[in-house]
């Protein structure tokens, strides 16, 4: 597999993210209303607990950890930190992922994540979010953090 790297960037200033709070959250997608959906128009976001299957996000993430292992030798949409140019890093599986920055462009490379994606919950609630509209995927990027950055 061949290895993309950032240019690099500088740290960031450690005050912007410090957690301020909890956001409220419904219990779960059935708790969606009206209220719920203009005040997500309101706010820009929505926090709903139990929306996905937990036995479907165990798949994606093994999903996902497999194709940072490269065992899936057409994907390439992993993009690392400047400093793992080191070839030692990236020999390192463990030190490899403290140094990945993004995840991109993966649903297509497992059926796992496809899954995922296509889940008839979650695209049945975006799309009432988007007033009925179709949602379509344009984009996959995960968020995640690493145990050490909590």
């Amino acid at each position: 597999m061949k290895h993309a790297f950032e240019a690099g960037v500088e740290d960031h200033n450690p005050d912007l993210y410090k957690p301020q709070g909890f956001a409220p959250s419904l219990e779960s997608p059935a708790m969606l209303d009206d209220q719920q959906v203009e005040l997500y128009h309101q706010q820009g976001y929505l926090s709903i607990a139990n929306l996905l299957d937990g036995f479907k996000v165990q798949q994606a993430i093994a999903a996902l950890i497999d194709l940072i292992q490269g065992h899936n030798s057409d994907f390439n949409g992993l993009l690392y930190e400047a400093a793992a140019r080191n070839p030692t890093v990236m020999n390192d599986l463990s030190g490899r992922y403290d140094l990945i920055r993004k995840v991109f462009n993966f649903v297509q490379f497992d059926e796992r994540l496809q899954a995922l994606a296509s889940d008839p919950t979650l695209l049945s609630l975006v799309s009432r979010l988007m007033h009925g509209r179709t949602p379509k995927l344009f984009q996959d990027m995960p968020c995640s953090s690493h145990p050490r950055w909590t």
